[in-house]
């Protein structure tokens, strides 16, 4: 065993360490990295309010014109949840035989006293479409809602149970 241990060292002797950060920014990117997409933005609150109205609102028909044109597409964004650091994303992706996954990502942490997050997770659940009758998209406008820093008012349909991608 000891031997094994010894040469697995020994071959990755001048490797490069790779540090994994529970991001949600970095699995979206990878996500859409290296295809055709449209950004529909990467939307941060600041201390002072952040993300206006109209960028939001902006966002959001972007995001719901890349998804009728079954285009790939992403957005990142932050959802005000003091204490609680929130950020969500969506991507849509073309599939094979014409098909299209929606995604919906989330990422939560705690504020650290010392700055950061403390006990980041991210998790992914995939938005599904129903054919049946009566036929509902994959991903639709919430009823009632209105657009406004921290709130794009698109809803996953018909979520499938998500996957922990980090964290815990």
């Amino acid at each position: 065993m000891t031997r094994l241990l010894l040469i697995a060292l020994a071959a990755c002797a001048g490797c490069q360490s790779i540090v994994l950060q529970c991001d949600i920014d970095a699995f979206v990117f990878e996500e859409v990295r290296g295809r055709q997409h449209v950004s529909c933005g990467v939307l941060s609150m600041s201390a002072d309010g952040g993300v206006s109205q109209m960028a939001m609102e902006q966002a959001q028909r972007c995001v719901l014109d890349a998804f009728g044109r079954k285009e790939a597409f992403m957005i990142i964004y932050d959802i005000a949840l003091a204490p609680e650091h929130k950020r969500v994303a969506l991507t849509g992706l073309p599939g094979g035989a014409g098909g299209y996954v929606v995604q919906l990502w989330a990422y939560t942490g705690t504020a650290a006293p010392s700055g950061g997050d403390a006990g980041p997770r991210v998790s992914r659940q995939t938005c599904n479409a129903s054919t049946g009758s009566p036929a509902f998209p994959a991903l639709y406008v919430q009823p009632g809602c209105t657009v406004g820093p921290g709130k794009l008012c698109l809803e996953c349909n018909r979520r499938t149970a998500g996957a922990l991608l980090c964290g815990g």
